[in-house]
């Protein structure tokens, strides 16, 4: 249904994975945080301000992290109360709301430094330091109540609402990975017999995208999830190195291809290697040899022309051979890593 919408925005330049990011948040955070003032007041509570900015903040791309975001505050709650209460109780009247307020948020930004996630805590902190007409105790359960509310009401609608799990996540990004480091591939590859070969990867800026919201679905994702997903994106990084290795040496003005062996050993590798970073799960070797399929076959043949002397500039045909061999080594391991 809303296909045509995000086909509309991609047209007008704008990326489709994060249009499709947006709008989940916004109407998760929107619903949110009407449910939150709702139900603050159904009860018993005043901490209003902060149960919707509970509710609204802790909304994450995936509800992996939403569950963990809500962990991370409510214990950052809880501490932010504990200070503020120590503060206003131990410090003589007049001084106890400056001095308790200032005190606490040094103490609670020094740990952010260290726990980021517990910055939240200061919004507990502040809002107890500056309540007025209820006792300490009183306050402190009313904002810790509030905020508990919020979180649980943000958790719910994150849950139920354009549900997303961080292995979806990262799975459908890992997707596009392996897609735009094929293109990547083929297009470095086959530089190597244009007479002036383009110096940029065009697919890499999505490949980095990729990666970067792949590694955040990887973050908040269980340990017992995380490990063999890890594998498959420290692969993929290191075939993406790879590539930009191969592409310095191809994007250089000296033809390398005039040699018709080459030339085939080097088509046959931009196909062999497109062909297996989009499915790094398929069988790549022969009778089981991971060291004897297409990549490095073609591979192989690259060096024997280097060492015959088959190409007019065979220092940089052997630089081309070694990189080629680094763009083999790092399929293996992808491999390995998507067949687990």
């Amino acid at each position: 249904m809303l296909a045509p919408l995000f086909d509309r925005l991609e047209e007008r330049g704008y990326d489709r994975i994060r249009s499709r990011d947006a709008l989940r948040r916004a109407s998760q955070t929107a619903i949110s945080g009407v449910l939150a003032w709702l139900a603050i007041g159904a009860l018993p509570l005043t901490g209003t301000f902060v149960a919707v900015l509970a509710a609204v903040l802790i909304v994450q791309p995936s509800a992996d992290g939403t569950f963990r975001s809500a962990v991370s505050r409510i214990s950052a709650t809880v501490l932010g109360c504990a200070v503020g209460s120590a503060c206003l109780l131990l410090l003589p009247d007049g001084w106890n709301a400056v001095v308790g307020l200032a005190i606490a948020l040094a103490l609670l930004n020094a740990i952010a430094t260290f726990r980021p996630d517990w910055t939240y805590g200061v919004v507990a902190a502040v809002a107890l330091a500056t309540t007025e007409g209820q006792e300490v105790w009183v306050a402190a359960l009313d904002r810790t109540a509030s905020i508990a509310l919020g979180a649980a009401i943000g958790i719910a609608v994150s849950a139920v609402l354009w549900r997303d799990r961080a292995g979806r996540r990262f799975d459908r990004h890992m997707a596009a990975v392996l897609v735009a480091l094929s293109q990547a591939a083929s297009q470095t590859a086959g530089k190597s017999g244009s007479d002036e070969p383009e110096v940029g990867i065009d697919a890499i800026p999505t490949v980095r995208r990729r990666m970067g919201l792949a590694q955040e679905a990887l973050d908040v994702l269980a340990a017992d999830e995380r490990e063999t997903r890890r594998r498959r994106l420290d692969a993929a990084r290191d075939l993406l190195g790879a590539i930009e290795f191969l592409n310095r040496v191809t994007a250089s003005e000296e033809r390398l291809t005039d040699e018709p062996a080459l030339r085939e050993a080097i088509g046959r590798f931009r196909d062999a290697v497109a062909d297996i970073a989009r499915d790094p799960a398929q069988e790549i070797g022969i009778d089981g040899d991971l060291h004897d399929g297409p990549v490095t076959r073609a591979q192989r043949q690259v060096t024997r022309c280097a060492e015959s002397g088959k190409t007019g500039h065979r220092r940089r045909a052997t630089v081309l051979a070694f990189a080629m061999d680094e763009i083999d080594r790092a399929l293996i391991e992808l491999h390995r890593a998507c067949a687990d």
